[in-house]
């Protein structure tokens, strides 16, 4: 890490993180390594991975099969929470609503100028990584790789970059603890875990109108249309 200050990572009786602070990352010249990025509240804003996490809807499991009848997804089985963001992100991404921007957005604009960025993130359903790739392209961010890992670990995918990558540790941004916990307990001093802090009780009733706002004005959607753009889009996904 030519130039930089070698990061000291949380030691065995410290936290397993380090706060995130890009002022101070910059001053220490950080931003030349290579960055590992969670997208759902580290890029973007926090509130559509809370839709996964309301705890409880009113007659969910109706909700959820009609919807899946009327988007064409044939989701059921999966856990609930899983189908409420597969069938939103499929709405959402026929509305043509945006994802907003996250807390780390500009560092990460910082860091693939100065060092090489990778996006490691949970989103895997099809819907879900069309939005993202959109938001990609509009904050012109320009990833080496990007690694969708839904509903396992991920310190499985930063063990194996931190092997071909030897050239200093890696900066690993997330917002949940339990990620960066694993991360550290596979790999050290090879990561340096960085915690994106947010206040999930205040961005849930974000997530519960947005949720809302989306389910809502699905109701009245034309069977054949839904049908169609769903076959057609996965048509071209296929070919």
């Amino acid at each position: 890490m030519t130039a930089q200050t070698r990061p000291s990572s949380p030691g065995a009786h410290t936290r397993p993180f380090i706060a995130f602070n890009p002022n101070a990352h910059d001053a220490a010249g950080w931003s030349a390594g290579t960055h590992v990025y969670d997208f759902d509240g580290v890029l973007s804003d926090d509130v559509e991975e809370q839709v996964y996490r309301i705890e409880h809807i009113a007659n969910e499991d109706a909700i959820l099969r009609k919807l899946r009848e009327q988007l064409h997804i044939r989701c059921e089985g999966l856990p609930n929470p899983y189908q409420r963001h597969l069938l939103f992100q499929e709405i959402q991404l026929r509305r043509h609503i945006p994802i907003k921007p996250g807390p780390a957005l500009e560092w990460a604009r910082k860091t693939q100028r100065d060092g090489r960025i990778f996006i490691l993130t949970a989103r895997s359903g099809y819907a879900a990584i069309a939005r993202m790739h959109e938001f990609i392209q509009k904050y012109k961010l320009n990833p080496i790789e990007i690694f969708h890992v839904g509903r396992v670990e991920k310190s499985a995918q930063l063990k194996l970059l931190s092997a071909e990558l030897q050239d200093g540790p890696i900066f690993f941004y997330e917002d949940n603890i339990n990620h960066l916990k694993a991360a550290y307990r596979q790999l050290g001093t090879s990561i340096v875990p960085i915690l994106i802090d947010h206040t999930p009780k205040a961005n849930q009733a974000k997530a519960r109108a947005l949720l809302d706002s989306a389910f809502s004005s699905q109701w009245g959607i034309d069977e054949h249309t839904a049908s169609t753009e769903s076959d057609n889009r996965r048509a071209v996904q296929g070919a």
